[in-house]
């Protein structure tokens, strides 16, 4: 795995900072900034015809507008955290399945992990074939929030499931109760998830340094 001068545990590392900083990040931000431009304009566009009534019945269709606005941006931000989070927890996956892929000849997988979930049977399989506990790794709380409410958001518009308030802090409940990621909270997931990255690679470096050395025993 160390190859020409390159160390491929670093190298991944490398590249998942790279897929959630350089592309994640900048998705969510240029569609949050385009929807939130226009979310603005309309507000001002509303308040102002409100402004301007000149009787109950114009201000009842003006008020009516706004709420109208109001309804559409939740939808929206429902929307853009879904996809924050989706794309967030695919990197995640990628990452654990491809520093796998490292340990393919040295560790060989079984056919079967055991668990309810792909990130509970990525659990199952570290801790079966590396003696990796993924639970004990710094930050791995905010891969298994991340996880949970990509499926909150995905599978029931953003209503916190019964996992995701027993198994996570709940960080990413939104004022109205919903899941709801905001550009503040996605940097801080990031920055997490690269604690808990960097935690990965270097008990990953154990692993592969012990395999070597039983090999030289032998």
């Amino acid at each position: 795995m160390v190859r020409l001068g390159f160390d491929w545990i670093d190298v991944l590392l490398s590249d998942n900072n790279f897929s959630l900083n350089e592309r994640v990040r900048p998705a969510y931000l240029a569609a949050q900034s385009v929807l939130h431009k226009a979310h603005r304009e309309r507000i001002a566009i509303c308040e102002q015809q409100i402004h301007n009534v000149a009787s109950e019945e114009e201000y009842s269709e003006a008020h009516s507008g706004l709420m109208d606005e109001e309804f559409r941006w939740g939808e929206q931000s429902q929307a853009l955290s879904a996809m924050a989070l989706t794309l967030t927890a695919s990197a995640n996956k990628s990452f654990l399945d491809q520093m796998k892929r490292l340990f393919t000849q040295s560790h060989p997988p079984d056919p079967k992990y055991p668990g309810p979930s792909q990130l509970q049977r990525q659990v199952s399989e570290y801790k079966a074939r590396f003696g990796v506990d993924l639970e004990k790794i710094t930050a791995f709380e905010t891969i298994r929030e991340v996880e949970l409410a990509r499926h909150c958001c995905v599978h029931d518009e953003g209503r916190l499931s019964k996992d995701y308030c027993e198994q996570t802090k709940q960080r990413l409940v939104g004022t109205h109760g919903y899941i709801d990621i905001t550009p503040e909270s996605l940097a801080t997931l990031l920055s997490e998830i690269g604690q808990f990255s960097r935690g990965l690679a270097v008990e990953m470096k154990i692993v592969r340094d012990m395999h070597g050395n039983s090999k030289k025993v032998d």
